[in-house]
């Protein structure tokens, strides 16, 4: 992101992951609606069940809670519903606006390996930016 710091967004994808032809044409037609600022993407593992869909941090159990979780991609919700309930994207991959970026800040070095984009999406809703 440092490097490319013109762009009007960035698409955080992690190295092992094999997205859909289609997958970052999604992400930019979800992004321009411009109803939010960062948009989650639906990961999947290979037998087609859900991985990941984003989801929601439980604050009291101090747990991120996965979004559809091993349910078939061909039976998730897809509605504003479950975006009001969503407050953290899946880092695997994430479509982030410069709005975001430059409103939140760059995702914290000191976090390796697992919720670093939970803290990250949380922070970002802490300063009113929106998820999708």
């Amino acid at each position: 992101m440092r490097e490319t710091a013109q762009a009007g967004a960035w698409w955080v994808l992690n190295p092992d992951t094999v997205p859909d032809v289609k997958a970052l044409e999604y992400l930019i037609e979800r992004l321009l609606r411009d109803d939010c600022d960062l948009v989650a993407s639906t990961v999947h593992y290979a037998n087609g069940l859900v991985e990941s869909r984003g989801g929601h941090w439980n604050a009291w159990l101090a747990r991120a809670i996965s979004m559809d979780h091993g349910q078939s991609t061909n039976s998730v919700t897809r509605d504003a519903h479950m975006e009001r309930r969503l407050n953290y994207a899946s880092g695997a991959s994430m479509l982030v606006s410069r709005r975001f970026l430059e409103r939140v800040g760059p995702m914290r070095e000191e976090y390796f390996l697992y919720a670093e984009e939970v803290e990250w999406c949380l922070r970002g809703i802490a300063r009113g930016m929106r998820l999708g």
